[in-house]
């Protein structure tokens, strides 16, 4: 395998790692921002009717 081949392949290699880990962090992300919105507490309004 030639130098010019074995550079093409880590740059191929390279591009999917920033790929994936940018997928990754944006699931984990997506997970962490909804798992905070369901513990949020609601202001709710309560009347007492006499």
């Amino acid at each position: 395998m030639n130098h010019q081949i074995a550079t093409y392949i880590d740059f191929i290699q390279s591009i999917g790692f920033i790929i994936l880990a940018g997928i990754s962090f944006l699931a984990v992300s997506r997970i962490l921002i909804k798992a905070k919105k369901v513990n949020e507490i609601h202001l709710v309004k309560i009347t007492v009717e006499k």
